[in-house]
């Protein structure tokens, strides 16, 4: 089930009918629903602008701001050639999308009645939308609603609204037909147009889902719910033919349906959060509220990393640091790691089934008088399946190779929802497929992310990686290794497309050690997800002597277990001449001291620091905003760089300081208004 909406004045949209996703970039709709009334002043065009799927409430009532808006672009729309409005027969249109749909268990098509005969299928139908409640009214239900209606024979239906005759409406043609209930109080209304009048089949392939068949498109009623007045709708079947051949002008079975050997640049896993039944509070048009909080997490791939020119991946080599206790290295890399080998010995254990690679036989649903429409059903089906079942393999695969135990950051407090909701986790493909989050960055704009530019490639050695770049940016989460709806938060994974190391960044030395990240598109803000501020001046003298670091990063010194909940501390900055004295021991050939762009913060009596896994997380500050605009927004001063082992007293971290940087940011993230020279 789709929203169409219309672009309104007021920069809003307008939310008027309703259609069924038929295909990846098809939504079936009616026609009348192709264009608005001229004399609609709240509209700044007549034209539809996208369909929102994925969105049981259209108007972001606070107990779904979380939800991930999903909104498609239409590319164009296609009226049925014999529609001649006012006229109300062939009221029937496909929108095309402005991109393919990732399909998953909450976003997926629908199928199509074919035959002309719907006598198998029952007396029964179900007609859904976000239309008015009651005849007469101008507001819609911001839920989205289903009501259960009889098929009515077409005779009958001629006989009930013979009296309605005239001009642009008289009588049933073929293409049409009639539901509702005789008795009134249960029918679609205002608003409701476009939508489906379907029934749910068991197709049974090898499936535990049921999958909805639309019989009807709803086109219009003689007012709403009321008896002996049954709506009409216009019959799918009649335009079968007109359907496949601009829906599917080509083979049954595309290269798509091999998703296993053709994989999509963004797969789709999802997850329900909750599914309940309840009567409605408005009996007097839908007997029955059926509500599924639907939710879908995107996980994507990488297209391009830009690497600077100057970037010398050099190889480091021992500092004959014989302390155990401290590490001059990246704080960093808290992925799966394989205990059972070492450099005196190998071992090998047979992978669990789970995390084999799952290559299913795809089956053939052609078969002799199946449609083209029937075949893409069965197929879309199975592919949803052959998906749920490869995305619970990989979350037990994971699980399997995660050394995660329940525990609480070295110092540090559980966060809470939305408590830093500019805080990224910047993932890594891992080669059973799943994700490993390696490194934190910080939004800074709707389409950049602040990390470290250690965090833009990791060690070839590393063999639980497919690839040493990152991939994806997950935003939104705060249980970082399950992507199941956490305290009704909806984690949302960006493609990273383009990856800026500072030009003089030169590793494995440890100094200009700051990168950004642009994502594949805008990020949607909400409460959960939003920007970071930068703190642009030298001076730190007027925040005060602590600041904050937030990470995913490893618990405790002494092991490499992580904390999958979002971490937070708080931490004292250091002075540049005491940290110098501090760390002094400390020196050798990567790092030799702090300089200007880099500053110092952690606890002098130990027990409070960041460690591996939190680099390129942000040091910041909590600054209240004026009394005019309520709340605290976060300045960041500083990323996380590298540490001497972790929560060692006197051995504070490094941080590059943010400040020192600002120009080359500002060039890269806003290049239309940056107004002066690099750093």
């Amino acid at each position: 089930m789709g929203a169409i909406g219309w672009k309104g004045v007021r920069n809003n949209w307008q939310f008027k009918c309703g259609g069924s996703l038929i295909s990846p970039s098809y939504i079936l709709t009616a026609a009348h629903c192709s264009v608005a009334s001229a004399s609609d002043t709240t509209l700044q065009d007549v034209t539809p602008k996208i369909v929102r799927l994925n969105f049981r409430n259209i108007f972001f009532v606070e107990n779904e701001i979380r939800l991930k808006k999903y909104d498609v672009g239409i590319k164009r729309i296609i009226v049925h050639p014999e529609y001649s409005p006012p006229n109300k027969y062939y009221d029937i249109a496909l929108m095309e999308l402005d991109h393919d749909v990732e399909f998953s268990k909450y976003v997926f098509p629908s199928c199509l009645w074919s035959k002309p005969d719907i006598a198998e299928l029952g007396t029964s139908a179900t007609v859904t939308g976000w239309g008015a409640l009651h005849e007469g009214s101008s507001d819609i239900s911001p839920e989205l609603q289903a009501g259960d209606v009889n098929v009515i024979d077409s005779d009958m239906c001629d006989q009930l609204l013979q009296a309605y005759c005239n001009r642009n409406w008289c009588g049933l043609m073929d293409h049409q037909l009639c539901a509702g209930k005789l008795t009134g109080g249960v029918d679609s209304c205002q608003g409701d147009s476009g939508g489906p009048l379907q029934v749910k089949i068991n197709l049974k392939v090898d499936s535990a889902y049921n999958i909805y068949h639309i019989i009807g498109v709803t086109s219009f009623g003689i007012g709403c719910a009321q008896a002996n007045t049954p709506g009409i709708y216009t019959r799918v079947s009649s335009f079968i033919d007109w359907i496949e051949n601009i829906v599917w002008p080509y083979s049954p079975i595309s290269d798509t349906t091999l998703f296993q050997h053709n994989r999509p640049k963004c797969a789709v896993f999802n997850r329900i959060l909750t599914k309940s039944k309840f009567a409605s509070h408005n009996m007097a048009v839908t007997s029955l509220l059926r509500l599924e909080v639907l939710f879908a997490i995107t996980f994507c791939i990488v297209a391009e990393v830009l690497m600077h020119p100057e970037n010398d991946a050099l190889q480091g080599s021992s500092d004959n640091n014989s302390d155990g206790n401290k590490r001059p290295e990246e704080i960093w890399s808290w992925g799966y790691v394989d205990n059972t080998k070492s450099n005196n010995q190998s071992a090998t254990t047979e992978e669990p089934e789970v995390c084999k690679p799952y290559n299913p036989t795809v089956p053939n649903f052609e078969k002799p008088g199946r449609r083209i429409s029937e075949v893409k059903c069965y197929e879309y089906l199975w592919n949803i399946n052959f998906r749920e079942e490869r995305d619970r393999r990989l979350d037990k695969c994971f699980k399997l190779h995660s050394n995660v135990q329940p525990s609480f950051a070295i110092g540090g407090r559980n966060t809470l929802p939305g408590e830093f909701p500019h805080m990224g986790a910047i993932g890594w493909q891992a080669v059973v497929g799943s994700w490993i989050f390696k490194c934190g960055g910080s939004l800074i704009s709707n389409k950049f992310i602040l990390t470290a530019a250690h965090c833009t490639s990791f060690s070839l050695k590393d063999t639980s990686i497919a690839d040493p770049i990152p991939k994806i940016v997950r935003l939104g989460d705060k249980y970082i290794l399950d992507k199941e709806v956490n305290d009704g938060i909806i984690p949302e994974d960006r493609e990273i497309v383009n990856i800026i190391k500072h030009p003089s960044y030169n590793p494995p030395k440890k100094y200009f050690d700051i990168a950004l990240m642009e994502l594949d598109k805008d990020v949607f803000f909400s409460k959960y997800v939003q920007p970071a501020c930068l703190w642009p001046h030298f001076d730190l003298s007027s925040l005060g002597k602590k600041a904050s670091a937030t990470g995913w990063g490893v618990v405790d010194a002494r092991s490499t277990d992580i904390s999958p909940e979002l971490q937070a501390i708080v931490i004292d900055l250091i002075d540049t001449p005491q940290c110098q004295q501090l760390l002094e021991t400390s020196c050798n050939r990567h790092w030799c001291g702090v300089e200007d762009h880099q500053l110092c913060a952690g606890k002098l009596a130990g027990g409070v620091d960041a460690c591996q896994g939190d680099s390129g997380g942000p040091l910041q500050v909590e600054i209240s905003l004026p009394t005019s605009s309520q709340g605290k927004i976060y300045c960041i001063i500083g990323v996380t760089s590298f540490g001497i082992g972790c929560a060692l007293p006197e051995l504070p971290g490094i941080y590059t300081r943010v400040s020192s940087f600002i120009d080359w940011i500002e060039q890269n993230v806003w290049p239309t208004v940056h107004q002066s020279g690099t750093a």
